[in-house]
């Protein structure tokens, strides 16, 4: 897989892209990516290590009918060919937040992807009046020119006139919680056992400096946020969605064998079809310890899926200081006790 190299905007205040350059209907198509079999399963060893992503045969028992690419690991090459097409481009461009991901079919061993991106609409921003906000329909798209994974995301731009970076934080918007978090005894249980407001803790994890540039290295570009403290190692926004990923499949894991060795039935974890309100609150940087919390938001019946149900968990994962530097809503398939 060609890793597309990250680039950085210029500070000079009359180049690159305003706010005032987009308008409801600009379209561009830019990048291509060959995705292997072994990029695929390099991947999901290290952050997504679920069958679907790592066995050919155990795959094809799956709900994905075969060996197919983490979504996370998608999302990692439509930010690398998003900032290489777009975002080196544009002045003072800020990708904080994404509203919502969908992952709509399994990208495959093959499978080349390119990117298309669409302006739904523009508005200034309320807050600070030399910027602008551009809503984006972003998609991958593979050879045939299916649609594999798409984003909604609010893309913060510098006005042409009036703008001047002032170096403060912009927060982003977070999704609040509407239900009652309670500790819970552990996860790993049917679809119907799920008690809402349920919370667990995955773990812990350290970044450092060898971690860092080893995913950036491989995984290229990031979101930008703009809280980012200049000449400082900051962690990418996927690693930390990525060791979420990792840590949820460990606790996954240690569940299973703790029924199995009483004899008890485990319930199949299956794909995820997307995410919401992913933010990234504050930068992640080198010598960073994070905690990933997760709880039971709510559950929805699939009547086209027998034996399975939709687990919208909530996503909460703290620096060592207890500040919040990513949130997000996952979607989980999570297996029924009674296939009716």
């Amino acid at each position: 897989m060609k890793v597309l190299p990250t680039r950085y905007q210029s500070d000079r205040a009359d180049s690159g892209l305003f706010w005032e350059d987009f308008a409801v209907g600009w379209v561009q198509t830019f990048g291509s990516c060959e995705i292997s079999r072994e990029d695929i399963v390099g991947f999901a060893r290290r952050y997504d290590p679920q069958p679907f992503h790592i066995d050919e045969q155990a795959a094809r028992l799956t709900m994905l009918e075969g060996l197919a690419a983490s979504g996370w690991h998608i999302c990692t090459i439509l930010m690398g060919m998003l900032d290489e097409g777009l975002l080196s481009r544009c002045r003072f461009a800020r990708l904080c937040a994404i509203d919502e991901i969908k992952w709509r079919i399994p990208v495959r061993p093959g499978d080349r992807l390119g990117c298309r991106i669409t302006c739904l609409g523009t508005h200034p921003h309320c807050g600070r009046p030399g910027l602008g906000i551009c809503a984006f329909h972003c998609e991958a798209i593979n050879s045939s020119g299916r649609t594999v994974m798409s984003w909604w995301v609010q893309l913060q731009l510098a006005r042409r006139t009036g703008f001047i970076d002032s170096g403060a934080t912009i927060e982003s918007e977070r999704r609040r919680s509407t239900v009652v978090r309670v500790p819970g005894d552990h996860a790993v249980k049917f679809f119907e056992d799920v008690c809402l407001g349920s919370e667990i803790t995955l773990g812990s994890y350290a970044f450092s400096a060898k971690r860092v540039v080893a995913f950036n290295k491989q995984y290229g570009s990031q979101p930008i946020h703009p809280d980012a403290v200049p000449d400082r190692l900051r962690a990418s926004g996927w690693q930390v969605t990525a060791v979420w990923m990792r840590l949820l499949v460990n606790y996954y894991m240690r569940e299973a064998r703790k029924l199995r060795a009483v004899s008890r039935r485990v319930p199949q974890l299956g794909p995820s079809p997307g995410v919401k309100h992913l933010h990234w609150h504050r930068p992640v940087y080198g010598d960073d310890i994070l905690t990933f919390s997760c709880w039971a938001e709510r559950k929805v019946e699939v009547t086209s899926k027998p034996g399975w149900g939709l687990l919208v968990a909530g996503i909460d994962v703290r620096n060592q200081f207890n500040q919040s530097v990513v949130s997000f809503y996952a979607q989980l398939f999570l297996e029924r006790r009674t296939k009716a």
